[in-house]
């Protein structure tokens, strides 16, 4: 029995000597999942987050008692292993699905309010499919180069898009999917996208869409603070990263002058910063991994939370749309997510990309709280002077100027390729690993995207956490093999 007590020493012992000292810069989902696995791992882990909240661009703020997210808000959940969903599950998380219920309103030439009544809206979009589904078949055959705008001005069908309402309705719902305009997404990588909907598996089964009544916040608060056993995982706050350098060891500099070295860096910073050079990396990163940077586009999603002093009448419908008779507006927040279905507030959250055709950002909170009043005034049939009165309160985002994001995720801008997301992924001199939903050239713009990359990075430095098929082995950590006991 010693011998067999020697053994297992020393398997404990050759464990211990390979753990590695890991640096990770980002707090959000990526940076905590590789975090996570790795300290499961039995390896040292430093997470380094700029901000003074973790999270990233998984946002939850409390109002008047309620959790809103002003980030990501759900899970598509396209398949039972759904890894966000399967955390959920894990860390007996509440959800809700959002249900197919919606209502559109729009105005008429006469400028009277008109609800468009369902078996219309699916012939109008039929059209809409028969008359752009080349777009679709031609996709793959196209040049990178070639704009969603560009190729419907070719194909002479431009015009039947701007001038027909209905069709700039379900374009902008593709837009605002990838948080881009038209003339900057890529025709090549998002074509079959502007034929399929969002909410349908590649079967054609209604994918449900879940949110988070408590906040998208409890996935990464929940990881962080593991399950069991498990390591809680520190994070230092308020530290931003300015060098990463790669000599015998890896050694990264942050802002108030603290320096930090191990083994491998993990950088798990959103795209829009990584576009500003924010990181001065020593030996410089390759042309190839800088061009891959400036090559795939990083969006703008923005919200707009609106509180009421009031119920309004109709509390059973999910989402209501405003449909634009200007092709200009069609993206300005003209969608509203009635928020009172699943908390306790009488409370709305409206979306708009910042485009070329418009910014959102640059619009003043009132203007912005004005808009929005215009639209449920006409959606609820009630004056302006009404709704101002019921009105409490507006939270508004603005993604794009946040220094720790500079936009809210990824998308195929006009000369992006697949292999612009295998190079973003790519290490550096080996021991600067890059994570992030950018890095993903399947789940790019997601949480599961950002999940699965950082799982992706922590079995690049440590291949015996993951299975083959890259999910987590969730091991027994060394310190509790020490306690199971030897008998001689």
């Amino acid at each position: 029995m010693r011998s067999l007590f020697i053994l297992i020493v020393s398997i404990i012992i050759l464990d211990f000597v390979k753990s590695k000292d890991i640096i990770i810069v980002g707090a959000g989902i990526s940076g905590i999942s590789a975090a996570r696995i790795l300290i499961n791992g039995g390896h040292n882990v430093t997470v380094l987050e700029a901000r003074n909240r973790v999270g990233g661009r998984i946002h939850t703020v409390e109002v008047n008692n309620n959790k809103v997210d002003l980030g990501a808000s759900w899970i598509h959940k396209d398949n039972d292993n759904h890894p966000i969903y399967k955390l959920a599950e894990k860390f007996n998380l509440k959800t809700k699905e959002i249900a197919s219920s919606y209502k559109v309103f729009t105005k008429n030439d006469q400028n009277e309010r008109i609800e468009v009544n369902s078996s219309l809206l699916d012939e109008k979009y039929e059209e809409y499919i028969q008359l752009i589904k080349s777009l679709a078949s031609d996709s793959s055959k196209l040049s990178s180069n070639i704009s969603v705008y560009d190729y419907l001005k070719n194909k002479n069908l431009l015009k039947s898009i701007t001038e027909n309402k209905f069709n700039g309705f379900f374009l902008s719902r593709t837009e605002i999917d990838f948080s881009a305009s038209f003339k900057s997404l890529s025709a090549k990588l998002t074509g079959k996208r502007f034929t399929k909907s969002s909410d349908k598996n590649e079967n054609g089964e209604k994918t449900p869409v879940l949110i988070f009544p408590n906040g998208y916040l409890d996935i990464v608060s929940n990881l962080i603070k593991g399950v069991g056993k498990e390591k809680v995982v520190k994070v230092s706050l308020e530290k931003v990263v300015t060098n990463v350098t790669v000599k015998d060891k890896v050694s990264v500099k942050t802002k108030d002058g603290s320096s930090y070295t191990g083994d491998y860096v993990i950088i798990t910073i959103p795209l829009g910063v990584l576009k500003n050079d924010t990181i001065t990396f020593n030996p410089p990163i390759s042309e190839k991994k800088r061009d891959a940077i400036n090559s795939v586009g990083f969006g703008t999603l923005n919200k707009a939370y609106l509180e009421f002093k009031v119920p309004f009448p109709d509390n059973e419908t999910h989402i209501y749309y405003f449909m634009q008779n200007k092709f200009q507006n069609r993206n300005y927040f003209n969608d509203f997510y009635n928020l009172g279905r699943w908390i306790d507030k009488s409370a709305f959250m409206s979306l708009s990309p910042s485009t070329e055709d418009q910014n959102s950002e640059e619009i003043d909170d009132t203007s912005i709280t004005e808009s929005c009043l215009t639209r449920l005034s006409i959606i609820f049939n009630k004056s302006i002077v009404e709704l101002k009165e019921s009105w409490n309160s507006t939270i508004r985002t603005r993604w794009q100027a946040d220094e720790f994001s500079q936009g809210s995720f990824s998308y195929p801008q006009v000369g992006t390729t697949l292999e612009d997301y295998e190079e973003l992924r790519r290490s550096h001199q080996k021991y600067v690993l890059f994570a992030g939903e950018h890095t993903s050239n399947q789940n790019y713009g997601t949480v599961q995207g950002g999940y699965n990359s950082g799982v992706k990075a922590a079995c690049e430095i440590d291949k015996k956490l993951c299975s083959t098929s890259s999910a987590p082995v969730f091991k027994i950590p060394l310190v509790l093999i020490s306690s199971i006991k030897i008998e001689e």
